[in-house]
Formats: structure tokens, C-alpha cells, sequence
């Protein structure tokens, strides 16, 4: 991964907010119009509430009876208990993005948390006359006349669960209950309004208080693209806030050059203006207007290319030589000598052949930064120097755990980020963003060294909030491949992280893109082995590489990774010309590089989790007019999902525009 600026790990985040609105998560290819285009309203607003009606639920709200079935919406989107909900005069709905089509949008069991447990049930139908009565026996009721009709016209069990009660006569009118509705039948109505459902919603909001009133309080239209400006963040102090106040909780700071549609603004009560707006395609927020510059269009002339960091190698040290506990059984390359030492100038004690078998007992590095490992070899005790060796391993694209393959966890939509965006974000809104978008996992830098994690606030107040909501997180490294020792011990102290509260990193990703022409495959694998037998069969690697498309293709260690890690990552940074980019050309590239990848290891069903690009090469902050387009970003998540990749995450959370987010978002994986 390119880095984006310096790390500072100088402020706190602050754990708050259960509940907190989220601005309508919007459909289609960015922000959409109130009005109806070629695909269908993007969006509704309803004025007798002052409310939108947006993706994820706008079409399940369209399709199964709009008004008639839910009422008009009294709430936004808000993130309620771990999910994205939002409220109806009848009902309330869920989104479920773990379940598949068609089941994400789910109602709440309304009827049973108002309306309280069920009527004991009937024991028997026999004599009753009319129509046969249907029996549910899941509950013990029935259904028959005008309501069931009701009931099969408006989608049945999906839409109102199961009958709790018979009907019975309440203030007048015939009722029935069930678990998701309560029916009226209203005779002095004409059809198709003589059954109406109970405003249980409001009920809910008003009369049980489960909901904040404020969260009720009207709010504008959403706006379309022709409707509202765009502005970019200033540099420095760029900061989006939950309110229209300095003192209100802050949602995020954003890099420079951040993109940001201004939807309306407002003054404070010392008169400083504010503009509202929307981060990560999803997240509502206000931002102060002195903050921000109008987005005139940026040039790749005004920008400047982004200047690309250098190397930061470690140096050369000159440590004790600590000898560390390892269990493995591997197979010797080549003829390598047994040293007394883990030293190449050790006295030599030994010599094996190639394919020689051996058992490890502890490894150690030298004052290069090298490895060694202390073996056992059927009576040949001593030091070798690890890149000469080939440890043994189940193949690790197969490992499962609790029957599901351990590459599971970075499956579907996922996206990744440095560290700062940690020290700089409130979790909750990073996880609600994420949740809003369908994103399955998160790819976070970790701030470790030889040593142990280093920065460990942001970690602690991710890490239990992510599990909470069902997001996987994966620690990232970078190994320099100059000093393998403590490139080693730091992957290791990744993987064996643990929050106070007893949460861990679900896997840890290698990316291993610097120093390759220099170090070689032998020094690769060294590094790969280690981890691998330090951390066990059942912990998660990925190993991000170049793809093999790209210059360092033809000589990058491939086969090598893939004996070690479970899932392949490729950086597939498609956009590296100031041009544009058709559809067919990004589909292409990323097809290509999926079977190559397949082809070179050997494995037709390699796991791959295909990098894709959210960052503009040539800006100076990474964000810029060669940013990859909506439908870039479509094109490379289904030439994945058409080559049978695994997933598609997109490098990197902070520089990826509105419309890329749209794009990400409005894909199901």
C-alpha cells in the first residue's frame, strides 16, 4: 500500500452514542433526485412528516404497499442497537446486509412488542361456519375472511408473521392481531382500504418513548446532484461534527482535498456558518464553511503528482541473539550448513542434503536481522539459516474452523485504512458507515514494531464495537524485508493482540511489496514460514502482493506465499495513467489478474480478495480529477465476483469520493 501523510498518535477518541441519526443512506450511483429518472425515484421525501425514504429501503417500501402497508416514515435512518433501522407510523424496518437476497430488509416484530404476548391458542376449528379457516399451528390461530385475503394480498407471513389472537371486536371495529401487525377491519370504507393496519409505529415512538423525540423533528429533502454544490476540505483542522456547534461530538477529520456535497447550511449561535453534509456516502454531519473551499474542479496541474515516500528501512542491529521457542517440522532446500550459532560466522557442526527432514525447536535472529532456526535433524543438532529451509503445513486455502474456511472473514466488500482515520474518527460512525455500505471487513494499519502494538486507543475502541456489529477487522503490516527478525515479531505481536476487553484482530494481512527485487523469494518465504508457525494453522494471513500484471509480476514470490497464506490480496491499482478508464478495460484487468494469480500458484480455487482503487494516483493527498469513476468501481466488483474471487476491498477509506462510495454501496455482494 502507498502511505498517505504521517501517522500522529497524539489524540484520543472518545466512546459515545448509541443512537445517532445517519444521514438517508442514498441509492444508484451517488446522491440521488428527488424526481424520477430512467432507473426510478432515487429517493422519496414525504412533507405530511418531513422524512426520506432512501436505499437500503426504499424499494422494500415501494414494493410491499408503500403507505397503505407502513404509514409515511417518522424517523430517518438511524443506527439503533447495532443497526441501521428506521421508524413508520406502522412499523419499523431493519437492515440486515449479513442475510442474503432478499431477506436484508427485515420488520421488526412490532405486534409482539406492543401489543404484548398472544391469546392462548384455539384447540379446534370443528363447526365453524363460512369459509375454512386456515390453523397456524406455530401460534394456535387461525385466519379466514376478509383478513386472510388481506394477508395473501399483502405478502403473507413476510409481512405480518404469524396470527397471535382471533379476531375480536376493539372500540368498535374487528381486529386481529399477529406478530408484526395489528388488522382493523373498517366497513364504512370501500375497497382496497377496508382493512387498515394499527399505527403500532407510533405507538412505539410516542406512547412507549422508545424512540428520541428529536430524532422525529422534520428534515430537509435530500438533495440531487443538480441541486446541491460540492466543496473539498481545507488543509488542516478539516473536522465533521454531529451538529451545527464546536462542541458537538466530532464524526471525523479529513484529509485534504476531501470531497463533500453541500446539502444546506446553518449558523450557530456566534454566527459562524455551517454547511451540512455527508461523509463515507453515508454518514450525516456538519462542517464549518471557513473549513472548506469550493470544489472548482481540481487540475492534475494545480495538484502536482503526490510525492511518493521513501523507504523508511530499519538499520542494521546488533542484538543479542534471543532464542524463541518454535515448534515445526520442515524439509531442507538445497545442502545447508549446521552452525553452532545463529551465525553465518558460526563453527560449522553439520551438513544436510536436500529434502532432508527436520523438526524446529526455537529461532533466532542474527545481527543482520536474518533468521535462523534451531533444528533437530535425526541426530544433527544445531543452527540453520531459515531461508534455506521449506517448513510443512497443511495447505492453507483449505483450513477451516467451525466447518467455514478461516479466508471467510475478508469475504464480500471490505475497505482499508491507515491508523489515523482511528485517532481522528468515532468508531461508531466508521462501523455505522460501514454497515450502511455492506462492507463485511476492514483492513486497519496497525502501529506496530518489534516491541508490541505501539498506539493502542484507537484498537481498543474499534476492535469490540467492529465485533459487536458483525465487522471483521484485519491488522495490516508492511514488512521492509531488511531486518526479517523483527519484521517477523511484528506480524506476531499483531496477530496475538488483545484489547481490555478481550478482542482480537481477525487475521492479519502481510503486505509484502517492498524490497522484493533485493531480498527474493528464499527471504519471503523465511518471513512467510515464521508467522505462520508462530501464530498456527487456524489464524487468518492474507497476502497482499503486487498483481501479476504489473512490472514486478514476472519475479514476484507467488508460489512461495501461497504455501503460507490463506487469501491473496492484490494491489490492483488499475488507474496509474492521467486518463480515463472505460468499463471493459478495468473488467479485463481485473480478470486477468484473478486467473493469472490462479495459473502461477498452481490453485484454480485460490482465494482471492481482489484490491481495488479508491485513491487518485497523481493528487497530492490522494484525492483528485484521476480518482476512478462510479462505474470503474462497479466494473472491478463484478469482474471479481464473475471470476469467483472471494471479495473486492478498495484501497483506501479516506480518499474515496462520494460517488465511489455510492458504487460500492449500491453493489450487493
Amino acid at each position: 500500500m502507498t502511505e498517505v501523510g504521517k501517522i500522529i498518535f497524539n489524540r484520543g477518541l472518545r466512546h459515545r452514542l448509541v443512537i445517532f441519526t445517519l444521514a438517508a443512506v442514498l441509492l444508484a450511483a451517488g446522491f440521488g433526485p428527488a424526481s424520477a429518472t430512467a432507473a426510478g425515484p432515487r429517493f422519496q421525501y414525504f412533507s405530511a412528516t418531513g422524512h426520506n425514504v432512501a436505499h437500503p429501503f426504499l424499494e422494500f417500501f415501494e414494493t410491499r404497499g408503500g403507505i397503505d402497508i407502513f404509514g409515511y416514515p417518522r424517523t430517518e435512518q438511524i443506527w439503533e442497537g447495532g443497526r441501521l433501522v428506521q421508524y413508520f407510523q406502522r412499523h419499523r424496518l431493519e437492515w440486515h446486509p449479513e442475510n442474503s437476497l432478499p431477506y436484508r430488509v427485515q420488520l421488526m416484530l412490532i405486534g409482539d412488542v406492543v401489543l404484548g404476548p398472544g391469546d392462548p391458542p384455539v384447540t379446534s376449528t370443528a363447526g365453524i361456519a363460512g369459509p375454512p379457516r386456515r390453523y397456524f399451528s406455530k401460534t394456535g390461530h387461525t385466519l379466514s375472511h376478509e383478513f386472510a385475503a388481506f394477508f395473501d394480498r399483502h405478502g403473507g407471513l413476510e409481512m405480518f408473521g404469524y396470527p397471535t389472537s382471533e379476531p375480536y371486536v376493539e372500540d368498535g371495529l374487528l381486529v386481529q392481531r399477529f406478530q408484526r401487525a395489528k388488522l382493523e377491519l373498517h366497513p364504512e370504507n370501500l375497497e382496497p382500504w377496508r382493512i387498515q393496519l394499527a399505527l403500532l409505529g407510533d405507538h412505539y415512538i410516542y406512547r412507549m418513548g422508545m424512540v428520541p423525540l428529536e430524532l422525529t423533528r422534520p428534515v430537509s429533502p435530500l438533495y440531487s446532484d443538480g441541486d446541491r454544490s460540492s466543496v473539498r476540505a481545507r488543509r488542516g483542522d478539516a473536522i465533521v461534527r454531529a451538529a451545527p456547534s464546536a462542541s458537538a461530538s466530532q464524526i471525523t477529520e479529513l484529509y485534504y482535498d476531501a470531497k463533500l456535497p453541500a446539502l444546506n447550511q446553518r449558523h450557530d449561535e456566534e454566527g459562524n456558518l455551517w454547511l451540512r453534509t455527508q461523509v463515507w456516502g453515508s454518514i450525516e454531519g456538519w462542517i464549518r464553511a471557513a473549513q472548506v473551499i469550493p470544489d472548482t474542479g481540481l487540475t492534475i496541474a494545480a495538484l502536482g503528482r503526490r510525492p511518493q515516500p521513501d523507504p523508511v528501512l530499519s538499520p542494521t542491529l546488533v542484538r543479542a541473539q534471543i532464542s524463541r521457542p518454535l515448534s515445526a517440522s520442515g524439509l531442507t532446500r538445497g545442502d545447508p550448513n549446521v552452525r553452532q550459532r545463529p551465525s553465518l560466522g558460526a563453527p560449522i557442526i553439520g551438513t544436510l542434503g536436500p529434502g532432508d527432514r527436520f523438526e524446529v525447536r526455537a529461532w533466532a535472529g542474527d545481527a543482520a536481522g536474518g533468521i535462523w532456526y534451531r533444528i533437530d535433524a535425526g541426530g544433527i543438532e544445531g543452527w540453520v539459516y531459515a531461508a534455506l529451509t521449506q517448513l510443512q503445513f497443511p495447505d492453507p486455502t483449505t483450513v477451516a474452523e467451525e466447518g467455514e474456511p478461516i479466508w471467510q472473514s475478508v469475504s464480500g466488500k471490505g475497505m482499508w485504512t491507515f491508523y489515523d482515520v482511528l485517532v481522528y474518527s468515532d468508531p461508531i460512525y466508521l462501523i455505522a458507515a460501514a454497515r450502511a455500505t455492506g462492507i463485511s471487513h476492514l483492513y486497519v494499519e496497525a502501529p506496530a514494531n518489534a516491541s508490541g502494538v505501539v498506539e493502542r486507543r484507537g484498537l481498543d475502541a474499534l476492535l469490540p464495537a467492529a465485533h459487536a456489529s458483525g465487522l471483521k477487522v484485519v491488522g495490516w503490516v508492511m514488512p521492509r524485508l531488511s531486518d526479517v527478525h523483527d519484521d517477523v515479531l511484528t506480524a506476531v505481536a499483531v496477530a496475538e493482540y488483545v484489547t481490555p476487553t478481550g478482542h482480537r484482530f481477525d487475521g492479519v494481512a502481510l503486505d509484502v511489496e517492498w524490497n522484493i527485487v533485493s531480498t527474493g523469494a528464499d527471504t519471503v518465504g523465511a518471513y512467510a514460514q515464521t508467522i505462520r508457525a508462530m501464530v498456527g494453522n487456524g489464524r487468518l494471513l492474507v497476502g497482499v502482493t503486487y498483481p501479476p500484471t504489473s512490472s514486478y509480476g514476472p519475479g514476484y514470490p507467488y508460489r512461495t506465499l501461497a504455501r503460507y497464506v490463506n487469501a491473496f490480496a492484490p494491489m490492483g491499482y488499475w488507474h496509474d495513467r492521467p486518463r480515463d478508464y472505460r468499463y471493459a478495460e478495468v473488467y479485463d484487468y481485473v480478470t486477468e489478474n484473478v486467473r493469472l494469480l490462479r495459473q502461477i500458484t498452481g490453485k484454480p480455487r485460490l482465494p482471492v480478495s481482489f484490491i481495488g482503487q479508491t485513491y487518485d494516483h497523481f493528487a497530492r493527498n490522494g484525492i483528485g480529477p484521476m480518482s476512478p469513476t462510479s462505474e470503474e468501481i462497479e466494473a472491478c466488483l463484478r469482474a471479481a465476483r464473475d471470476t469467483g474471487a472471494i471479495g473486492v476491498s478498495f484501497y483506501q477509506w479516506p480518499t474515496a469520493t462520494p460517488e465511489e462510495w455510492g458504487a460500492i454501496r449500491n453493489f450487493d455482494w
